[in-house]
């Protein structure tokens, strides 16, 4: 599990893809890490996600950091907290019920454990499911 999250977030770190995008890809490395690999590693594959990243920042990642700073500050290792609707934790505050509900517990017990990116798919997830308005600063 740690190496998947350290592949995980290197990836996200490293291109201009979209929490989905990454989320894809992470699925056809699990089915097929081989391809997935070696299509990641093209020079132009490369090249073109570069390019993307240095001139047109992935809308979703921006505005993913924005709720965070507006949630928890910009911390992605935010510890639970609790008020009267419940517990949350992470970058995205990610009420502890919606973590295992939207798949959260494949990366991690709680999305404070969890990785940037790892948290970025779970909240594309619940984004899917409920839209923006599952978050009071989106």
């Amino acid at each position: 599990m740690r190496g998947r999250a350290i592949l995980v977030a290197g990836l996200f770190a490293l291109v201009a893809c979209t929490p989905r995008q990454l989320a894809e890809w992470v699925e056809w490395h699990a089915s097929d890490p081989e391809a997935a690999i070696a299509f990641a590693n093209q020079p132009e594959v490369q090249a073109s996600l570069a390019a993307r990243g240095s001139t047109d920042p992935a809308p979703y990642n921006s505005r993913w950091d924005r709720i965070a700073a507006c949630e928890s500050g910009g911390r992605w290792d935010y510890p639970p907290v609790t008020n009267r609707t419940g517990t949350y934790s992470g970058g995205l505050m990610i009420w502890t019920r919606a973590w295992p509900a939207y798949g959260g517990t494949e990366f991690a017990p709680q999305a404070w454990q969890a990785t940037k990116a790892e948290q970025i798919i779970v909240a594309e997830r619940i984004l899917d499911d409920q839209g923006w308005g599952a978050w009071d600063c989106a």
